[in-house]
């Protein structure tokens, strides 16, 4: 009889914008960890994805070793409203897991998420993008999000780490969430700094297939000047520098400044929009039961 089929262990379900490629890059750095490929699966979120049926899934830790921990990390499973099973489905294939969400200050989480979306032309300004998407600050507002994740987990079963002290302390840090995990490992500084975008470009139409693919790659090199694609792509780069007006960030404070007074609450601390970074830099936020 062949071996079943082995689910993940522990999920990194968010957030967006927090940090989650940094982690997810060390986190499948360990020996005693395996984590997907495929940094965003986003089985249990995504209506697409799900119907492949959990033998598909399973299949993206087949080359686990025996003993190994599995994990994935899929910011869609942090996102609700727009994915509003994700707990429930995820509970149903591993009751047991354990979860990692990952936080940062909301308005520089949603200023990154605005900058991502412009980055994708779904707006040419970041200001305006955020008027207009609601995602911009929902996805910030962490409270709502785990509450949701609460009605299928104990408590106990989340570590909350805040993408700041992650940078500031990375090595202690770390260790922290292996702990949590149940395993062993260090933090891996030949994998570089925490992730940041360090400049942007505005995606094109069917961009991978013409500046990526072999022949085409070659021909441009050889036919078009250096000066031509320098120019090129300063025209196409995106101010990286573009700021919240203070008329967006006041909305955006609004809208999740009583979340993550709520999130305070939950894990027995007095949190606010201005004291985020300080308790985030000084002590751990635990959910409570």
């Amino acid at each position: 009889m062949g071996t079943a089929a082995r689910l993940p262990d522990f999920y990194l379900i968010g957030a967006m914008k927090a940090a989650t490629t940094t982690l997810a890059a060390q986190l499948a750095a360990q020996e005693a960890i395996f984590m997907s490929p495929v940094k965003e699966p986003n089985f249990f979120s995504d209506e697409e994805n799900f119907a492949r049926g959990t033998d598909w899934y399973a299949r993206l830790f087949r080359g686990a070793r025996p003993g190994q921990l599995l994990g994935e990390a899929s910011t869609h499973y942090a996102k609700w409203p727009d994915y509003p099973y994700t707990a429930e489905r995820l509970k149903a294939a591993t009751p047991h897991a354990k979860f990692i969400y990952m936080i940062r200050h909301p308005v520089a989480r949603a200023r990154s998420h605005a900058f991502h979306e412009v980055r994708k032309r779904r707006g040419e300004e970041i200001n305006a993008v955020a008027r207009s998407n609601p995602r911009i600050w929902q996805f910030g507002c962490y409270a709502t999000q785990l509450e949701r994740w609460l009605e299928h987990f104990p408590p106990e079963r989340f570590l909350i780490v805040c993408s700041e002290r992650l940078a500031k302390e990375p090595e202690t840090e770390f260790a922290r969430v292996l702990t949590h995990l149940g395993a062993q490992g260090q933090w891996q500084d030949r994998l570089g700094e925490i992730h940041t975008t360090v400049e942007g470009y505005k995606a094109l139409p069917a961009e991978k297939l013409l500046l990526e693919w072999g022949p085409l790659k070659t021909l441009r090199r050889h036919l078009i000047p250096k000066s031509w694609r320098t120019a090129v792509r300063k025209a196409r780069a995106i101010d990286t520098e573009q700021a919240f007006t203070s008329e967006t960030i006041a909305m955006i404070e609004e809208k999740t400044g009583p979340d993550l007074v709520r999130l305070g609450e939950m894990c027995g601390v007095e949190l606010s929009l201005d004291t985020y970074k300080d308790t985030a830099l000084t002590r751990h936020l635990e959910l409570k039961a």
